[in-house]
């Protein structure tokens, strides 16, 4: 069943997250009616597999562990690729999904007390336009990691390691090498290799000095890691 894709019709505010939330799911879609402006994109995407996705792998907790979040990357990324890029790129329309059509996925992957929302609970609802904060929204983070390994290789096989360290994940973001998927991807592959955290941090900026002096666009996938895997022995 396809559904309808739309946009908040202004940025969240934490208030509309926390009011959002802490209703029961039962009555979300009016609390959303009374609370949230929604603009309707003009798209439709099949959200089917996802929510079923969802249903299947939360535990008895009512919880979704983080090793959940590969396959909920591809399954995400898949139902959504064929969406004109101005619309994926427009934060309103994650918090859109996060706080109307999937809310169940970022509750139970995120939120430990629906009634007590921390800061970093809300900001997994909002999405700001910086890179940074595209990796803090619960789902425009699946999405876009999912792109990564999507552009490079054409298929979802870099996830795993791309999502399985947290700390490794996020300096893709905060230092903007997800904007470059070839060079991201060659990097975490290296560096999930007897992975150390400080070494991961320094590579990254190692790796800014390397994109800013070198052009490696002729470069094959294979030399670019065997270039990676070499600059690793300098630090």
């Amino acid at each position: 069943m396809n559904t309808q894709l739309a946009l908040l019709g202004a940025p969240a505010t934490e208030e509309q997250v926390r009011l959002v939330v802490s209703a029961s799911p039962t009555k979300r879609d009016e609390v959303v009616q009374n609370a949230l402006t929604i603009t309707l994109a003009g798209a439709t995407a099949d959200l089917t597999q996802f929510k079923g996705f969802v249903a299947g792998a939360i535990d008895t907790s009512m919880r979704l562990p983080a090793s959940s979040d590969a396959e909920a990357a591809r399954i995400l990324h898949e139902a959504l690729r064929a969406c004109k890029r101005r619309l994926l790129l427009d934060p309103r329309f994650w918090e859109w999904l996060s706080m109307v059509e999937l809310t169940n996925y970022v509750v139970a992957r995120w939120v430990v007390d629906n009634a007590n929302l921390t800061r970093a609970n809300v900001g997994r609802f909002t999405c700001g336009t910086g890179v940074s904060r595209v990796a803090t929204n619960a789902l425009s983070r699946l999405y876009w990691t999912a792109e990564v390994s999507w552009t490079v290789r054409g298929d979802y096989s870099g996830l795993t390691n791309l999502l399985s360290k947290a700390d490794l994940h996020k300096t893709l973001f905060t230092n903007e090498l997800c904007l470059q998927p070839r060079l991201c991807l060659a990097h975490v592959d290296e560096m999930i290799q007897n992975y150390n955290e400080k070494e991961a941090r320094d590579m990254v900026k190692l790796l800014g000095v390397f994109q800013a002096s070198t052009s490696y666009a002729s470069l094959s996938n294979d030399q670019l890691a065997q270039i990676v895997s070499t600059l690793r022995t300098y630090l």
